[in-house]
């Protein structure tokens, strides 16, 4: 059984000036800091969860908004909103494909398609996995504990297999 991953960084740049770095801890909270080569990283956003929360590493997205796998949810940090329902936790950073959407793989082996605020899409895989996809324009990786999959992201189907054992 493989742990839960380390706490994760995501960097988004800001068009008009020093990026921001988005920091999950595996405890409660999401920051957001800002870089500048002066002054150094200061803190400009502070998100934290009543209770303790595992976390996947955030995923940053436009408008300095960032999406974090919240062991069962995804929560869109500085938008306040998450989707819940998940059919397992989330473990991997959520993966962002061309178009906007959004891909999650649960820890049970479960994968879902965000576009926007909505799931549309839920598909079991041939294993768990603990590893985030990877998406070129056109197509989807997705690595699970008994094959790799590679989907067209079009339709999100399966366009070729390739089998495997653990992972």
């Amino acid at each position: 059984e493989a742990g839960w991953p380390a706490p994760g960084v995501a960097i988004w740049h800001y068009p008009q000036g020093s990026p921001y770095i988005w920091v999950v801890d595996n405890w409660k909270s999401t920051v957001a800091y800002k870089f500048d080569p002066a002054s150094g990283f200061s803190q400009i956003y502070r998100f934290s969860d009543k209770y303790s929360r595992l976390s996947s590493p955030p995923v940053a997205l436009a408008n300095v908004i960032a999406a974090v796998g919240a062991q069962d949810r995804l929560k869109f940090e500085r938008q306040n909103f998450e989707i819940s329902g998940f059919a397992g936790l989330i473990t991997a950073a959520p993966t962002r494909m061309a178009g906007g959407r959004l891909v999650t793989i649960e820890r049970s082996g479960n994968m879902s398609v965000i576009n926007g605020t909505a799931v549309v899409m839920q598909q079991p895989l041939n294993g768990q996995s603990i590893a985030s996809a990877a998406a070129s324009c056109n197509h989807l990786f997705v690595a699970s504990t008994n094959e790799l999959v590679t989907f067209d992201t079009r339709n999100m189907m399966p366009v070729a297999r390739v089998a495997w054992s653990g992972g």
